[in-house]
């Protein structure tokens, strides 16, 4: 298929930018292309809070193998200290092959975060990224880290919410984006026909569009 655009061999044909039409469901490449771009654009921002942001495979590979958890499958997606240096860890999660939603490891304000626009629960999502955590501390840092005292946060109301069953993953990549500027989730499902548009700009010219969360600018 035509390659429409690429970033960081992260490649997004026709066929991918094809499901930001209204009524599909987004698909991993354009969720990977739109997190590169969020990376890409908190390393050259400053006033932000600093963010690692995940591939939509991190998941799948830490938690849902043959073996379950299993921290071996990703001790080398992030090196060094990188990620004990951020305020936090973003992680795309696509539950049940079906629905996209949002992890946030907030390393700033110690505490596990879950975003679903459906309102459902977390499930062991929030278990599984605690103890990688705790093991990404002990091969990284080589030290034990106290997570008692973190918490996890399910967040059900002042967020938005999907009133259909496709734009899961439009609500999931404008989540992380606007969480990533520290700003008011104030976007709701009367916009994301128009977000759905501004993404394909994005994914096209490989940055965002929208300077910080107050900019939106509200389909006419």
């Amino acid at each position: 298929e035509d390659e429409l655009s690429i970033m960081d061999n992260v490649p997004v044909s026709r066929g991918d930018m094809a499901t930001l039409r209204d009524g599909e469901w987004l698909n991993d490449e354009v969720v990977n292309l739109f997190f590169k771009i969020l990376e890409r654009r908190a390393a050259t921002t400053t006033g932000w809070p600093a963010c690692y942001f995940m591939n939509s495979l991190f998941y799948p590979k830490l938690a849902e193998s043959s073996t379950g958890y299993t921290y071996h499958n990703v001790k080398r997606w992030a090196k060094g200290r990188r990620v004990f240096d951020c305020a936090m860890v973003l992680v795309p999660v696509h539950c049940h092959g079906n629905h996209w939603t949002l992890a946030v490891v907030n390393l700033k304000l110690k505490r596990f975060e879950y975003y679903d626009s459906l309102r459902g629960p977390p499930g062991r999502v929030l278990l599984h990224l605690r103890q990688w955590l705790h093991d990404e501390a002990e091969n990284k840092l080589r030290q034990t880290l106290d997570l008692s005292e973190w918490t996890d946060v399910v967040f059900k109301e002042g967020i938005p919410q999907q009133r259909n069953g496709v734009d899961c993953g439009v609500f999931m990549c404008k989540c992380a984006d606007y969480i990533a500027q520290d700003g008011a989730l104030d976007f709701e499902q009367d916009d994301i026909s128009y977000m759905r548009r501004r993404m394909v700009l994005e994914l096209l010219s490989r940055a965002t569009l929208c300077e910080a969360p107050a900019a939106l600018e509200r389909p006419p």
